[in-house]
């Protein structure tokens, strides 16, 4: 598969996690699906966000000296797709928030090895046009995560 597509391909899927988990579908489930309050949403995200801001510049020292970004964007995505996996296999408010905790965990972190793979990716002198075929595949994900989810969140609570 040519990198390029593959690299957008995964701001597609990025993208698509992001609508179906951070913005919308998830934070409707915790509220109306368990008559939980906004707060317990959002401190599941300020916790893992805040992990991920003690940890970040190690890993992103780690990943710069040993140029192993695609080994560490392979283990965080695993992680990311293991805890959303298990997700949908929870009712049980706490443990989805904990879930939920550690897939954004993986997703943010995961950030910074994807974001830094666009000098491989991308040819010298074409950093803004393959950025921008991220960005645009990232917005086909939003679209596809609102479209796809949506019978589901619709008909199926």
């Amino acid at each position: 598969m040519n990198t390029v597509l593959a690299w957008a391909l995964f701001d597609l899927a990025n993208t698509f996690f992001a609508v179906a988990i951070l913005s919308f579908y998830f934070p409707l489930w915790i509220v109306e699906g368990h008559g939980a309050k906004e707060l317990s949403f959002s401190v599941a995200l300020g916790i893992s966000m805040a992990c991920v801001a003690v940890v970040m510049p190690f890993c992103g020292a780690v990943s710069d000296a040993t140029g192993e970004r695609m080994r560490f964007l392979r283990w965080t995505t695993y992680g990311c797709v293991t805890a959303t996996l298990l997700l949908g296999m929870t009712s049980h408010l706490l443990t989805a928030l904990v879930l939920f905790g550690i897939a954004n965990f993986c997703y943010q972190l995961g950030t910074i090895f994807y974001d830094a793979l666009l000098w491989r990716v991308a040819p010298p002198g074409r950093l803004g046009q393959i950025s921008g075929v991220g960005a645009a595949f990232g917005y086909a994900g939003s679209m596809i995560g609102l479209l796809v989810l949506w019978p589901f969140v619709r008909w199926g609570g």
